[in-house]
């Protein structure tokens, strides 16, 4: 659902002071609030909120609102649910400082690090080594090498070769052995890992087998790590893994599993919970710990972003947005987001000078297309969305918080969210009545 903004960003005396070229902004532009996948909607006062953001740099690059409260409150949920298991928080979601920090200042400060460059980049917040699980089962020597200069202990691998290449570099490192899940609705998933990552082992008696290979190379298993699939709406496969992973464990007195990802943007599935449950109190006293980043990022953003141009084009209607796939909307390659045929995503319109809210009335099918010149730029072939929107509207959309800005790229020299903005709104609350709204500086 979506809430769109009406809004006059600049008064008449400071549009006269403004080059000749865009007097435009006399005219009355807009903000449109829209909820993607994240069904609350914000409040009349928080909307006022988001709108003085815009009021910033009307002309600006696409920008992010953080929400620092999303992030806490699925922590928090995290720990009722499943407490016995650690999170290390899938930084690639999204890396943004201010999310970092609350990481930092959690509960857990844990983090799921794949590369040098991930290690860097948490280390030089302070987190020690012992924070750090080093999850790519494929790693440059440099890395590993690096990896090894910094303490960081736990590893993961899929294959021999990579265990001979960790056994020279860094024997002392604890190493997980990555198994592969065969999704049971691949269908369902934007990601499947199986394809590329985890050790086949086609029945029990192969992965004994296996085992057996990796004790006589003088090889001790730290324990084993899988990785459902990915997508918005979680995996279905983790009592699947699990039986799989508890299968193994006659093999090997192993002393930590890691369950990877494939959490949803929401709330955890009940079968997925009852499925971890299973690893509770294991006799064999293992620890758990798993690799959760969309479900604790998805939610934490919003994005802001400006309509460019609108036309008829092939007789429909649309728009081009100074945002684009290789931007912002990489969630659509990357994470399996779709906006297509969605018609229940705008939902309000507040007037520049506050003096009005109301709902939206006109509405039709559109196309919504990026700023880079690739024809392939598109966001939404085809989405119902208001058809009064203008030049220099700017339109906000929730649940953008997981693979937006990590991947995104420069690519025809265009950038996007160049600032982000930290905020503090209790979306749960409908109630005008005393807004629990706090203001933080820029990122």
């Amino acid at each position: 659902m979506t809430s769109f903004l009406k809004q006059n960003i600049f008064s008449s005396q400071n549009a006269e002071q403004l080059p000749q070229t865009i007097q435009v902004i006399k005219l009355n532009h807009h903000i449109r609030f829209q909820i993607i996948l994240f069904k609350r909607k914000l409040t009349i006062s928080q909307q006022k909120e988001f709108l003085n953001y815009a009021r910033i740099d009307p002309f600006g690059h696409s920008f992010l609102i953080y929400n620092s409260n999303e992030l806490k409150n699925k922590i928090n949920q995290w720990k009722l649910t499943l407490p016995w298991i650690t999170p290390h928080y899938a930084i690639k979601s999204n890396p943004i400082e201010p999310l970092i920090y609350d990481i930092i200042n959690g509960p857990y400060g844990t983090f799921d690090c794949a590369s040098k460059g991930e290690i860097q980049m948490v280390m030089k917040y302070g987190v020690p080594a012992s924070k750090l699980v080093y999850s790519n089962p494929v790693k440059e020597e440099k890395d590993i090498i690096f990896a090894k200069s910094k303490g960081v202990q736990i590893t993961s691998a899929d294959s021999i070769e990579e265990l001979i290449k960790i056994q020279k570099i860094a024997p002392q490192m604890k190493i997980l052995w990555r198994i592969s899940i065969v999704e049971e609705n691949p269908e369902q998933m934007a990601t499947l890992f199986s394809g590329k990552f985890g050790d086949d082992v086609p029945s029990l008696d192969a992965a004994h087998k296996r085992f057996k290979q990796i004790q006589q190379m003088g090889i001790q298993l730290r324990g084993i790590h899988f990785h459902c699939g990915s997508a918005i709406q979680g995996s279905s496969s983790f009592g699947k893994a699990i039986d799989l992973a508890q299968d193994y464990s006659m093999d090997t007195r192993w002393k930590m599993l890691d369950v990877g990802g494939g959490f949803p943007t929401g709330n955890i599935h009940e079968n997925a919970i009852n499925a971890l449950k299973r690893t509770e109190n294991d006799p064999l006293g293992y620890e758990v710990i798993a690799e959760p980043g969309r479900h604790f990022s998805a939610n934490s953003c919003s994005l802001l972003f400006r309509i460019l141009t609108k036309r008829i084009k092939h007789g429909r209607l649309c728009y081009h947005v100074n945002e684009s796939l290789y931007h912002s909307f990489n969630c659509i390659l990357m994470d399996g987001i779709s906006f297509e045929n969605q018609n229940d995503q705008f939902y309000s319109v507040l007037n520049s000078d506050e003096s009005e809210n109301s709902k939206i009335s006109d509405q039709g099918n559109v196309s919504i297309f990026g700023m880079t010149c690739d024809g392939a730029d598109v966001i939404a072939n085809n989405i119902t969305a208001p058809t009064d929107m203008n030049v220099g509207d700017w339109v906000c959309m929730q649940g953008m918080g997981s693979y937006t800005i990590g991947p995104k790229s420069t690519f025809n020299g265009m950038k996007s969210t160049t600032k982000i903005y930290q905020w503090s709104g209790q979306l749960e609350q409908q109630s005008e009545a005393q807004p629990q709204i706090a203001i933080s500086q820029t990122f």
